[in-house]
């Protein structure tokens, strides 16, 4: 069975390489795991029910521009804030 981390790391990976950008979107990806890595307040934060969607999205965003984030990395990860698999997705 594979891990849920691997199963999205595939998806997004095929897509993107459908698209010529998959080598951007780990990098990408990496960039924005170093900081969910070193900030327990924004793994806190993500992880939080109490904390809208839309603030989610709007730190991700800002976070995303930080490391150049792409719009596919940025709907990769709206989904996995969404759908409440950061913990999953995420780990530190």
């Amino acid at each position: 069975m594979k891990s849920a981390s691997l199963q999205y790391a595939q998806r997004v990976g095929g897509y993107c390489d459908g698209a010529g950008s998959g080598e951007a979107a780990v990098e990408q990806l990496i960039g924005f795991g170093a900081l969910y890595g070193e900030s327990a307040e924004l793994r806190n934060f993500l992880a939080s029910p109490a904390v809208t969607k839309e603030a989610k999205h709007r730190v991700i965003e800002k976070l995303l521009a930080r490391v150049g984030g792409s719009k596919i990395v940025r709907n990769f990860l709206f989904v996995i804030v969404d759908h409440q698999r950061t913990q999953r997705f995420c780990r530190k």
